[in-house]
């Protein structure tokens, strides 16, 4: 995270011990004394400025109301002396609970904040390619594109209607990505002239079950390839995965000849919607 990029922490001081609460240096920190009207205007002191990346840090029920009143992201972290001393908090409501103020990291801020906001995560790069989390703002562009299909690990659905194929969206968007920590991923260029960069989807459909879809007028061109080498390094590096899958229709013979080149092996085959998928397999390491 670049040092004018950081998350600002508004932190309840009457939860901690103001000499106990530690943070990394760099975090700059908002201490509020009660969640009255002096919370308000500091968080709308610091939105006014330059500093409008803002998030509340609070081990209380208190908190994380103050919080969904002020229209801001929250963390709730485990206290245990507070919770002796006002009884124990339910801390229901804030998006992640952390045991300890230590896992507070830039990573981790970055990544509630941006789900508040609906602001899609960068997963990696590669020579041609950004890999990022799939945005509200892309569904029109993919419902155009698929025709209304989706397809995940060989199986195939379509919705017909525009409103239905949002709504799959919108749901994979708010649950997938922040529960699971993998999914389907959009592929862009780095460099495009067009409006609309996005060559593909590809990413991890379940555990250890990679996926991809590289749109019509980018096939051939080596793309799958290129980002399929690097689903495999990131699901043995971030995810620990050791073992990964690929479902591929029989008359695919192109996805079979990828397979092959990524070093793949067949495992088995199925009937899925009346035709025939090979499993393919392979270690990570």
């Amino acid at each position: 995270m670049k040092k004018d990029e950081s998350i600002n922490l508004i932190i309840h001081t009457e939860e901690w011990d103001p000499n106990g609460f530690l943070l990394p240096e760099k975090h700059m920190i908002r201490k509020i004394y009660s969640w009255s009207g002096a919370a308000e205007s500091a968080a709308g002191e610091i939105s006014g400025s330059a500093c409008e990346r803002v998030m509340i840090v609070t081990c209380s029920d208190q908190g994380i109301e103050a919080s969904q009143k002020m229209h801001l992201p929250v963390i709730a972290v485990r206290n245990p002396r507070y919770d002796r001393e006002r009884g124990e908090q339910s801390l229901f409501g804030a998006p992640l609970l952390l045991e300890q103020t230590a896992d507070l990291e830039d990573g981790l801020l970055e990544n509630v904040w941006r789900r508040y906001y609906g602001i899609p995560l960068e997963i990696g790069q590669t020579l041609r390619c950004r890999i990022r989390e799939i945005s509200e703002a892309d569904i029109p562009f993919l419902y155009e594109i698929s025709g209304g299909l989706i397809n995940e690990g060989g199986t195939t659905a379509f919705f017909l209607e525009r409103g239905e194929y949002a709504a799959f969206w919108k749901a994979y968007i708010r649950d997938q990505y922040a529960f699971f920590g993998y999914g389907l991923w959009l592929i862009e260029r780095k460099t495009t002239e067009k409006k609309n960069g996005a060559v593909g989807i590809a990413g991890f459909t379940e555990v250890g079950e990679m996926g991809y879809w590289i749109f019509p007028e980018f096939r051939r061109k080596g793309y799958a390839e290129e980002v399929c080498r690097f689903l495999l390094e990131y699901a043995a590096t971030a995810l620990g995965w050791n073992m990964i899958s690929l479902f591929i229709q029989k008359e695919n013979l192109p996805s079979l000849s990828l397979a092959k080149r990524l070093g793949f092996h067949p495992d088995a085959e199925y009937e899925r919607d009346g035709r025939t998928v090979q499993k393919w397999i392979r270690r990570t390491g």
